[in-house]
């Protein structure tokens, strides 16, 4: 292809840039191979469409660099000549080109000082759709805009992949005008990591379906950490760490919230398979005292140890603002405050109940289904308008 060998010595800069430059509206095929790019490879026109099946070296330089829209990109493999140097994908924006509706699929980012870097320079980026399988860098996701004012990141969709990365996911505000919002990150597994989720400048965005699994860090950083001004985002977490929590597969939902974790100590947050709603609160751990809010009482109470258990023969409580209601417990039975979340049309209720009785859930007053112990359970609503409940641990 316009000269490239492909040998993975050989620098190829000059034939990629000039595949892209002259295949206008034709796509760019790139074969197996290994190619060194040692300048930026740069998608400055519209509608250009590029598939490498082989791998890109960088040396000290970016990938690929989008400054246009509409393009459609696959890439088995960035790989880099230096570890923990060069860019992955870069996608960047000024007030004569703001970079929208790009499509990218990347399969494995691996060895680089940052995997994907989005870096409007008085622009914005928007509705851009990232693929990817892999990503081992010092930054995985990173929003980071010039000093200039008037950027922005908005409205763009990350579908994961695991990665690997002391900072796996952050954002800083530099000369963003308008907090970053809309953006949607879909079953991401953070694996191996050495530090926590950082934002900066971060409102109403969402985390579905993700994971953090094999922390490495001993909790000297935060699990997730938001400045002042980011606020009412969503994150829906399954947590599977080994020997920092206590018992996995954690489901943790947070509303405009924080969790933070102050000491070195292996117990980390020992809340068994309950998920948590906050509403403008935030969960701080400190020599293993909780400071959280009773949702049936709106009141704040200080724990330690553990969540609290409460007796009642029938229990009202709130998910997402609907009211639900536990009937068929006894005065004697103890069991840890039920929690759940809505994903899709299924309601997704955690119930630990001690003496592992049967209880009947109602919505208002509406009887939906009986519950046959402690577990997790998905309930949702059959084609005949029925409800259903299946046990899922």
């Amino acid at each position: 292809m316009y000269g490239a060998k492909g040998d993975g010595v050989t620098d190829d800069s000059v034939a990629f840039q000039f595949a892209l430059n002259n295949e206008i509206n034709k796509p760019v095929y790139v074969p197996h191979g290994k190619y060194l790019l040692t300048q930026d490879l740069h998608m400055w026109q519209n509608n250009s469409n590029f598939y490498c099946d082989g791998t890109l070296i960088v040396h000290n330089c970016k990938a690929l660099k989008i400054t246009s829209s509409r393009n459609n990109v696959y890439i088995r493999k960035i790989d880099s000549t230096t570890e923990n140097q060069g860019i992955g994908i870069y996608i960047g924006a000024s007030t004569s080109a703001f970079p929208y509706y790009n499509n990218i699929d990347i399969d494995h980012i691996v060895n680089l000082e940052k995997g994907i870097l989005f870096e409007p320079d008085a622009g914005g980026i928007a509705y851009t759709v990232i693929h990817f399988k892999e990503i081992i860098a010092t930054y995985g996701i990173r929003f980071e805009p010039t000093e200039n004012t008037g950027s922005f990141i908005n409205e763009n969709i990350f579908y994961g992949g695991a990665i690997t990365s002391p900072n796996p996911i952050s954002t800083v505000k530099n000369g963003a005008t308008d907090p970053y919002n809309g953006n949607k990150f879909y079953n991401i597994a953070l694996e191996y990591c050495s530090g926590g989720m950082n934002f900066e400048w971060f409102q109403y965005n969402r985390f579905l379906n993700c994971r953090f699994s094999k922390w490495e860090n001993s909790w000297g950083n935060n699990f997730i950490t938001l400045d002042d001004a980011s606020t009412d985002n969503y994150f829906n977490f399954a947590i599977v760490f080994s020997n920092q929590i206590h018992q996995s597969e954690n489901c943790i939902n947070i509303f405009d919230g924080q969790i933070k974790f102050d000491d070195g100590t292996d117990n980390g947050l020992t809340i068994g398979r309950t998920g948590i709603q906050i509403g403008s609160t935030t969960i701080i751990r400190q020599d293993n005292k909780y400071d959280v809010y009773d949702l049936i009482n709106a009141e704040k109470v200080e724990l330690i140890d553990e969540i609290p258990t409460i007796d009642l023969t029938n229990l009202t409580y709130a998910i997402e603002g609907h009211t639900y209601r536990l009937e068929g417990l006894t005065e004697n039975t103890t069991f840890k405050l039920p929690q759940g979340y809505w994903y899709g049309k299924a309601l997704y209720l955690y119930v630990h109940i001690i003496d592992e009785i049967q209880v009947t859930l109602y919505h208002e007053e509406d009887r939906l289904v009986t519950l046959e112990g402690s577990g997790l359970y998905k309930i949702e609503c059959n084609p005949s308008r029925s409800w259903i409940a299946t046990k899922i641990d």
